[in-house]
């Protein structure tokens, strides 16, 4: 038979311990790097979220200040005639120029619900819900950007142009009813 001395008993007993303690740590350091890795996705998803929400008031505060420095701008809603009569005598809606104008402002708009709510809308909770009511406002009270919409499909990203097609084939819209 085999006779062990204590050392050698010693040396197999540490091997087994080996075998046990390696995998057991192994397991440990891959849970935790899998915990500060969902903590890091977590951190930078908030963070993106946030600076998403900041450039979406970036984009409001720009057309503001286009509609500060030209009051006309606001003739890229059709309900225009609500605002107080113009007093500028060399102003002129059908000119060429400002047309150009007008749709540079109209696709504005269109640029900036295309990054807010394409590309972002997924983690903006409450805020999307307000930017939703902004992008279906816009279009209910705009007949150039729908035009816009409709003229240039191809230049949209597809699940913001859905989000238009989703508007637009409501039963009212449908039916001729922009609301």
């Amino acid at each position: 038979m085999f006779s062990f001395s204590m050392a050698a008993a010693s040396k197999v007993s540490y091997i087994l311990g080996m075998l046990i303690a390696i995998p057991l740590i192994s397991i440990v350091v891959a849970a935790l790097s899998a915990a500060f890795s969902w903590r890091n996705y977590s951190l930078s998803s908030k963070l993106a979220t946030r600076s998403l929400f900041l450039e979406g008031q970036k984009f409001v505060l720009e057309i503001d200040r286009q509609l500060l420095s030209d009051p006309h701008l606001w003739y890229v809603y059709d309900d225009y005639e609500k605002l107080p009569p113009d007093t500028d005598p060399n102003f002129n809606p059908a000119d060429p120029l400002f047309q150009a104008k007008l749709r540079a402002f109209a696709y504005l708009h269109l640029n900036m619900f295309e990054v807010i709510l394409a590309y972002g809308a997924a983690g903006l909770d409450t805020e999307s819900k307000m930017w939703m009511a902004y992008f279906y406002d816009t279009l209910a009270r705009s007949s150039l950007v729908r035009r816009i919409l409709d003229q240039n499909p191809h230049l949209w990203n597809e699940e913001f142009f859905s989000l238009y097609r989703g508007w637009k084939d409501r039963p009212a819209v449908a039916a001729g009813a922009v609301v």
